[in-house]
């Protein structure tokens, strides 16, 4: 079978583009000037989008047989004085969650599914991950929670199975570790969905059944979403088993933080292989277990398109990681 992947890269919705006209005239510049548009998804391609809000991360997939999957949805909130921010994409008019749905509506369109998404991943529970809880976030009448990253794409579009680190008992490393007025929020939000009797699971390290193929599997059988890492644990490269990262003897100062804990997923289809693996690091190597992108990049091997690792941040993407 001959794969068929369209790979969209940082790609950012512009509020035209449902008709694909634009809204003001050409400039006189830009008469001769030839535009191109995204095409729509088709039945055995690989879409992958990259959405910048500038506010977080976000990336929307529609697999081969229209399965389709949301990975984050950050919402920072304004700038504290002690984070750098970039400026809002396409600007501050809506809420990041605004634009990721309006994103995923629009090229959603060839699956007449008004956006619904099959599976939600979020790779940790950092705010530009999942949302912050700040004066940014918003109330509203009848829900415990407010409406800030995921839990506003949530009530935006259906999402149908919500997968996390730490879901049902968020207590790795420790309980203590999982806490903050964001974390809460997110708790409060997956709560109402398991009275709601809507689908939430623990993310699986190792497993490749976990994401799939729901709409004609048996049609794409080089397409494959692999659990590599995450919550502490780490593919064994051998069927679905995995191993703990962290050994037993080691010290509470020597557990991994919010950002190892992150969930790294690899999508291969025929000879194309994708990793996303979250904010996992690499630069520190003491203990040795703190560096995550080695036994990664071990599993991995030559990939074709990597999302950086903690926004190629100063302690990711490490030399051996590279290489």
């Amino acid at each position: 079978m001959n794969s068929k992947i369209l790979f969209l890269g940082a790609v950012m919705m512009l509020p035209t583009f449902a008709s694909c006209q634009q809204e003001k005239p050409f400039p006189d510049d830009a008469v001769d000037k030839v535009y191109e548009y995204l095409p729509e998804w088709q039945a055995g391609y690989l879409d992958i989008h990259q959405i910048s809000t500038g506010r977080g991360n976000a990336a929307y997939l529609i697999f081969p047989d229209g399965t389709t999957m949301l990975l984050d949805a950050g919402d920072l909130g304004v700038h504290t004085g002690t984070q750098e921010i970039m400026k809002a994409v396409p600007n501050d008019s809506k809420r990041p969650a605004e634009w990721i749905a309006q994103y995923i509506k629009h090229f959603s369109l060839p699956l007449k599914n008004n956006g619904a998404i099959d599976y939600a991943l979020l790779t940790h529970f950092d705010t530009d991950h999942i949302g912050q809880n700040g004066k940014l976030a918003i109330e509203k009448v009848g829900l415990d929670y407010k409406l800030t990253g995921i839990t506003h794409v949530g009530n935006l579009l259906d999402i149908s199975t919500l997968i996390d680190r730490g879901y049902p008992t968020y207590d790795y490393p420790t309980a203590a570790k999982v806490t903050g007025a964001h974390i809460s929020n997110y708790k409060l939000y997956v709560a109402t969905r398991d009275r709601e009797g809507k689908k939430n699971e623990g993310f699986v390290t190792g497993s490749n059944t976990q994401i799939k193929l729901l709409k004609a599997p048996g049609s794409y059988p080089t397409f494959e979403v692999r659990n590599i890492v995450g919550n502490g644990k780490i593919w064994t490269g051998s069927g679905t088993t995995s191993k703990e990262l962290v050994p037993s003897t080691a010290s509470s100062s020597e557990q991994l933080n919010e950002n190892r804990c992150s969930c790294g997923i690899r999508i291969t289809y025929g000879n194309f292989d994708y990793f996303s693996g979250g904010d996992i690091l690499g630069v520190e190597k003491a203990p040795e277990w703190f560096d995550i992108e080695t036994p990664v990049a071990t599993l991995l091997g030559e990939t074709d398109v990597v999302v950086a690792n903690h926004h190629a941040y100063s302690d990711a993407m490490c030399d051996t990681y590279i290489s």
